[in-house]
Protein backbone atom coordinates (compact mmCIF):
# COMPACT_ATOMS: atom_id res chain seq x y z
CA UNK A 1 0.00 0.00 0.00
CA UNK A 2 1.35 3.41 -0.96
CA UNK A 3 2.39 5.76 1.86
CA UNK A 4 2.32 9.53 1.32
CA UNK A 5 5.05 11.60 2.98
CA UNK A 6 4.80 15.15 4.31
CA UNK A 7 8.10 17.01 3.87
CA UNK A 8 7.08 20.05 5.93
CA UNK A 9 5.43 20.29 9.39
CA UNK A 10 2.25 21.77 7.89
CA UNK A 11 0.45 21.84 4.55
CA UNK A 12 -2.98 22.78 3.14
CA UNK A 13 -4.29 21.09 0.00
CA UNK A 14 -7.54 22.59 -1.35
CA UNK A 15 -8.96 21.15 -4.57
CA UNK A 16 -12.04 20.01 -6.47
CA UNK A 17 -12.54 16.59 -8.04
CA UNK A 18 -15.11 14.67 -10.03
CA UNK A 19 -13.24 11.37 -9.69
CA UNK A 20 -10.78 10.24 -7.03
CA UNK A 21 -7.34 9.82 -8.55
CA UNK A 22 -5.52 8.21 -5.63
CA UNK A 23 -5.35 4.55 -4.68
CA UNK A 24 -6.10 3.57 -1.10
CA UNK A 25 -3.11 4.83 0.89
CA UNK A 26 -1.59 5.66 4.26
CA UNK A 27 0.34 8.75 5.41
CA UNK A 28 3.28 9.66 7.59
CA UNK A 29 1.23 12.52 9.09
CA UNK A 30 -2.13 13.54 10.53
CA UNK A 31 -4.85 14.88 8.29
CA UNK A 32 -8.07 16.85 8.86
CA UNK A 33 -10.35 16.45 5.84
CA UNK A 34 -13.05 19.07 5.20
CA UNK A 35 -15.87 18.45 2.75
CA UNK A 36 -16.68 21.92 1.41
CA UNK A 37 -19.35 20.69 -0.99
CA UNK A 38 -20.37 17.52 -2.82
CA UNK A 39 -21.11 14.01 -1.66
CA UNK A 40 -19.95 10.44 -2.05
CA UNK A 41 -18.41 7.61 -0.07
CA UNK A 42 -15.37 7.74 2.20
CA UNK A 43 -13.72 4.41 3.05
CA UNK A 44 -11.50 4.49 6.14
CA UNK A 45 -9.72 1.39 7.45
CA UNK A 46 -12.26 -0.79 5.68
CA UNK A 47 -15.25 1.13 7.13
CA UNK A 48 -17.52 2.85 4.60
CA UNK A 49 -19.29 6.17 5.26
CA UNK A 50 -21.42 8.48 3.17
CA UNK A 51 -19.97 11.99 3.16
CA UNK A 52 -21.68 15.27 2.43
CA UNK A 53 -21.13 19.02 2.66
CA UNK A 54 -19.80 20.12 6.04
CA UNK A 55 -18.40 16.78 7.16
CA UNK A 56 -15.02 16.69 8.89
CA UNK A 57 -12.76 13.64 9.20
CA UNK A 58 -9.56 13.13 11.18
CA UNK A 59 -6.97 10.57 10.08
CA UNK A 60 -3.74 9.43 11.68
CA UNK A 61 -0.54 8.06 10.14
CA UNK A 62 -1.65 4.42 10.20
CA UNK A 63 -5.16 5.01 8.83
CA UNK A 64 -5.78 4.10 5.19
CA UNK A 65 -8.56 5.59 3.12
CA UNK A 66 -10.02 6.47 -0.27
CA UNK A 67 -13.06 8.20 -1.79
CA UNK A 68 -15.78 7.37 -4.27
CA UNK A 69 -17.18 10.68 -5.55
CA UNK A 70 -20.88 10.77 -6.45
CA UNK A 71 -21.17 14.52 -7.04
CA UNK A 72 -18.28 16.89 -7.81
CA UNK A 73 -16.60 17.50 -4.48
CA UNK A 74 -14.54 20.34 -3.09
CA UNK A 75 -12.05 19.08 -0.50
CA UNK A 76 -9.64 20.78 1.85
CA UNK A 77 -6.95 18.66 3.50
CA UNK A 78 -4.96 20.05 6.42
CA UNK A 79 -1.82 17.98 6.89
CA UNK A 80 0.45 18.26 9.92
CA UNK A 81 2.80 16.24 12.08
CA UNK A 82 2.89 15.63 15.82
CA UNK A 83 4.91 18.78 16.49
CA UNK A 84 1.55 20.55 16.87
CA UNK A 85 1.28 19.36 20.49
CA UNK A 86 4.94 19.14 21.45
CA UNK A 87 6.35 21.83 23.69
CA UNK A 88 9.94 22.79 24.36
CA UNK A 89 11.83 21.43 27.32
CA UNK A 90 10.89 23.41 30.40
CA UNK A 91 7.76 24.87 28.82
CA UNK A 92 4.68 24.51 30.99
CA UNK A 93 1.84 22.27 29.75
CA UNK A 94 -1.15 24.60 29.49
CA UNK A 95 -3.67 21.77 29.31
CA UNK A 96 -4.43 21.78 25.61
CA UNK A 97 -1.35 19.69 24.80
CA UNK A 98 -2.63 16.63 26.65
CA UNK A 99 -6.11 17.03 25.12
CA UNK A 100 -4.75 17.26 21.58
CA UNK A 101 -2.37 14.37 22.20
CA UNK A 102 -5.28 12.26 23.46
CA UNK A 103 -7.36 13.23 20.42
CA UNK A 104 -4.60 12.27 17.99
CA UNK A 105 -3.93 8.97 19.75
CA UNK A 106 -7.60 7.96 19.97
CA UNK A 107 -8.93 5.73 17.23
CA UNK A 108 -12.02 7.45 15.86
CA UNK A 109 -12.34 6.03 12.38
CA UNK A 110 -15.35 3.79 12.98
CA UNK A 111 -17.43 6.94 13.55
CA UNK A 112 -17.05 8.70 10.20
CA UNK A 113 -17.41 12.46 10.43
CA UNK A 114 -16.46 13.65 13.91
CA UNK A 115 -18.93 16.52 13.99
CA UNK A 116 -22.70 16.18 13.65
CA UNK A 117 -23.89 19.54 15.01
CA UNK A 118 -24.41 22.14 12.27
CA UNK A 119 -23.10 25.04 14.37
CA UNK A 120 -19.98 23.12 15.32
CA UNK A 121 -19.36 22.32 11.66
CA UNK A 122 -19.76 26.01 10.81
CA UNK A 123 -17.22 27.02 13.46
CA UNK A 124 -14.68 24.62 12.01
CA UNK A 125 -15.25 25.79 8.47
CA UNK A 126 -14.96 29.44 9.59
CA UNK A 127 -11.62 28.64 11.24
CA UNK A 128 -10.56 26.88 8.06
CA UNK A 129 -11.29 30.00 6.00
CA UNK A 130 -9.15 32.13 8.31
CA UNK A 131 -6.38 29.52 8.37
CA UNK A 132 -6.26 29.39 4.57
CA UNK A 133 -6.00 33.18 4.36
CA UNK A 134 -3.24 33.29 6.96
CA UNK A 135 -1.37 30.50 5.17
CA UNK A 136 -0.97 32.81 2.16
CA UNK A 137 0.93 35.27 4.37
CA UNK A 138 3.69 32.98 5.54
CA UNK A 139 6.20 35.85 5.65
CA UNK A 140 4.02 38.06 7.85
CA UNK A 141 4.94 38.73 11.49
CA UNK A 142 3.71 36.10 13.96
CA UNK A 143 2.57 33.84 11.09
CA UNK A 144 3.61 30.58 12.77
CA UNK A 145 2.00 31.51 16.10
CA UNK A 146 -1.30 32.46 14.43
CA UNK A 147 -1.32 29.40 12.18
CA UNK A 148 -0.62 27.01 15.04
CA UNK A 149 -3.23 28.67 17.26
CA UNK A 150 -5.90 28.27 14.57
CA UNK A 151 -4.98 24.63 14.01
CA UNK A 152 -5.05 23.90 17.73
CA UNK A 153 -8.45 25.57 18.03
CA UNK A 154 -9.75 23.23 15.33
CA UNK A 155 -8.32 20.22 17.13
CA UNK A 156 -9.85 21.30 20.44
CA UNK A 157 -13.29 21.59 18.81
CA UNK A 158 -12.83 18.14 17.28
CA UNK A 159 -11.82 16.78 20.71
CA UNK A 160 -14.88 18.33 22.33
CA UNK A 161 -17.16 16.72 19.77
CA UNK A 162 -15.48 13.32 19.84
CA UNK A 163 -15.19 13.08 23.62
CA UNK A 164 -18.76 14.28 24.21
CA UNK A 165 -20.07 11.22 22.38
CA UNK A 166 -21.63 8.99 25.02
CA UNK A 167 -21.08 5.22 25.14
CA UNK A 168 -24.78 4.75 24.35
CA UNK A 169 -24.18 6.29 20.93
CA UNK A 170 -21.43 3.78 20.18
CA UNK A 171 -22.32 0.62 18.28
CA UNK A 172 -21.98 -2.68 20.14
CA UNK A 173 -19.29 -3.98 17.80
CA UNK A 174 -17.30 -0.82 18.60
CA UNK A 175 -17.42 -1.32 22.38
CA UNK A 176 -13.70 -2.04 22.82
CA UNK A 177 -12.80 1.20 21.09
CA UNK A 178 -15.32 3.09 23.25
CA UNK A 179 -13.77 1.68 26.43
CA UNK A 180 -10.25 2.62 25.34
CA UNK A 181 -11.37 6.14 24.49
CA UNK A 182 -13.09 6.51 27.87
CA UNK A 183 -9.94 5.33 29.67
CA UNK A 184 -7.81 7.85 27.79
CA UNK A 185 -10.26 10.64 28.66
CA UNK A 186 -10.17 9.80 32.39
CA UNK A 187 -6.63 8.50 32.75
CA UNK A 188 -5.98 10.94 35.64
CA UNK A 189 -9.23 10.08 37.44
CA UNK A 190 -8.70 6.61 39.01
CA UNK A 191 -12.14 6.61 40.63
CA UNK A 192 -13.69 6.57 37.15
CA UNK A 193 -11.58 3.61 36.02
CA UNK A 194 -12.64 0.99 38.53
CA UNK A 195 -14.29 -2.17 37.21
CA UNK A 196 -17.58 -1.28 38.94
CA UNK A 197 -17.64 2.23 37.51
CA UNK A 198 -16.76 1.09 33.98
CA UNK A 199 -19.46 -1.57 34.15
CA UNK A 200 -22.02 1.09 35.11
CA UNK A 201 -20.91 3.45 32.33
CA UNK A 202 -20.99 0.78 29.64
CA UNK A 203 -24.02 -1.16 30.86
CA UNK A 204 -25.89 -0.12 27.69
CA UNK A 205 -23.48 -2.19 25.60
CA UNK A 206 -24.50 -5.86 25.91
CA UNK A 207 -21.17 -7.38 24.87
CA UNK A 208 -19.26 -5.04 27.10
CA UNK A 209 -21.44 -5.35 30.19
CA UNK A 210 -21.37 -9.14 29.94
CA UNK A 211 -17.60 -9.06 29.85
CA UNK A 212 -17.47 -6.73 32.85
CA UNK A 213 -19.94 -8.93 34.74
CA UNK A 214 -17.60 -11.88 34.34
CA UNK A 215 -14.68 -9.77 35.55
CA UNK A 216 -16.65 -8.53 38.53
CA UNK A 217 -17.53 -12.05 39.57
CA UNK A 218 -13.88 -13.04 39.22
CA UNK A 219 -12.68 -9.94 41.08
CA UNK A 220 -15.20 -9.14 43.82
Amino acid sequence: MKRYILHTPFNIYHFEATTWQHAVHKHTYFEIIFIIRGNGIHTINGNTFDYTEGDVFLLGPEDYHGFVIREPTEFCFIRFNESVYRHSSGEKDNGWQSIVKTLLSTSSQSRGTLVADKQEKQKLHNLLAVLEEENKRDQAPYFTIIRDSLLRSMLMILARNLFSQTPARTQTNDSAEAILMYIRQHIYQPDKLTIDHLADVFITLPHTSASFSRNRRANP
